[in-house]
């Protein structure tokens, strides 16, 4: 035996089926179209290509370089995973005790793609680049900044020589050099 509703509460019934109905949606869904976005990923270095490696501090002794050839930083090859970013860097001593100054800087128009390999490097004579500057440090700390996009304008809001824009990549290098200042030549 089959239960029916009374009379009266069969619209009402009816009218809940087609709400039901209306409120589930298309059958048939439209295509979704969006829009191809590419993510901007930081550049990379090779962490075994690193020079002088990252493993201890760097020691230096003036009297075992009478030359004063001092210590070269180096990157070694870089890698960006987008494909045509430019790379742009700027290198520091000491940041943030006593200097915001850009030691070394790339050229405006940064690193081309194909010059990746080369990689980014930068000598360091620390009785001339370190001992006047810095004479109470005795742990100096050098430090890269690396991106894909130029460096923006100071705005006061964030570290001094060292803004860029919201969507760029960036990767930091930073290495300790000691040295004792007082055994470089007058």
């Amino acid at each position: 035996m089959r239960v029916r509703p009374p009379r009266t509460l069969r619209p009402l019934v009816a009218s809940l089926a087609a709400g039901v109905l209306c409120l589930s949606g298309c059958l048939v869904p439209m295509p979704i179209e969006g829009e191809d976005v590419e993510l901007n990923f930081p550049p990379f270095y090779f962490f075994g290509q690193i020079r002088p490696a990252f493993t201890r501090t760097v020691t230096y002794d003036p009297e075992l370089d009478p030359e004063g050839a001092g210590v070269e930083f180096s990157t070694g090859p870089l890698g960006d995973p987008n494909d045509g970013d430019r790379l742009f860097w700027r290198w520091f001593f000491n940041y943030g005790v006593g200097s915001t100054a850009i030691e070394a800087a790339s050229p405006i128009n940064g690193l081309a793609p194909e010059q990746r390999g080369l990689g980014v490097g930068l000598q360091v004579r620390p009785c001339e680049d370190l001992r006047r500057r810095f004479p109470e440090v005795a742990l100096h700390r050098i430090e890269l900044v690396l991106a894909d996009r130029p460096f923006a304008a100071d705005d006061g809001q964030g570290p001094r020589n060292q803004a860029l824009p919201e969507d760029a990549g960036q990767v930091r290098l930073v290495w300790y050099l000691a040295f004792d200042p007082s055994r470089c030549p007058l």
